[in-house]
């Protein structure tokens, strides 16, 4: 068993302009102790922005000595809702019933952003996709946002860390607030060249604060 700090993994101070492309972020992490096993694995589910970002997060997370089970991800992948995509929900199930890693980092919730009325309906569905990750499994997830709703992307935030305190066990990877800066995204969305080193490194961060 290995005591642990970590709640929130967030950026501050950072230039997020094309001339800093490759700079680290600046990464505080908030402290609360917290006991886990080992972390000698985990596996991602996610939507296109994982899709997208895959090849340098296998980069960073390679760094860090944990086996990468799987990077399942989707475009237009949703948390709880199955389209012409498999749901976030079906794909945790899945991993979990062949094989559950030690981690599970979970990137989604932007193609479910103004889909919903609100944090009343947000935070149900949040909720069934966590209770497919083995209770006793830290979770590292992204947070979400949309340059053209803000406003809906921050309430999803604030429902997701409500949840995610509730759970225990889990760490909030504020995207949002690099997300936000200028040169990160390419499209109000997804993220630039150097958008995709950003976010793999925001998750690696999270991910080793588990790994003792």
């Amino acid at each position: 068993m290995a005591i642990v700090t970590a709640v929130v993994v967030t950026v501050s101070g950072c230039s997020a302009g094309r001339d800093d492309a490759g700079a680290a972020p600046e990464v505080r992490v908030s402290s609360v102790e917290t006991t886990v096993p080992p972390i000698r694995s985990l596996a991602i589910v996610g939507d296109s922005i994982t899709i997208g970002s895959e090849v340098e997060l296998r980069e960073r997370l390679a760094a860090l000595d944990v086996d990468i089970m799987a990077i399942d991800a989707e475009d237009g992948r949703r948390m709880t809702s199955n389209g012409s995509v498999r749901s976030g929900l079906e794909a945790v199930s899945q991993l979990a019933a062949r094989d559950a890693p030690d981690l599970w980092v979970i990137a989604l919730g932007t193609n479910d952003v103004g889909q919903y009325a609100g944090a009343e309906d947000y935070a149900p569905v949040i909720e069934e996709l966590l209770a497919a990750v083995p209770a006793d499994a830290p979770v590292v997830w992204v947070d979400v946002y949309l340059e053209s709703i803000p406003e809906e992307s921050a309430e999803f935030n604030a429902t997701l860390r409500r949840a995610l305190r509730e759970r225990g066990q889990a760490v909030v990877v504020d995207w949002a607030d690099l997300a936000d800066e200028d040169g990160v995204l390419r499209d109000g969305i997804h993220p630039s060249g150097y958008g995709i080193e950003q976010f793999a490194e925001l998750v690696a961060t999270a991910v080793s604060t588990w790994i003792g």
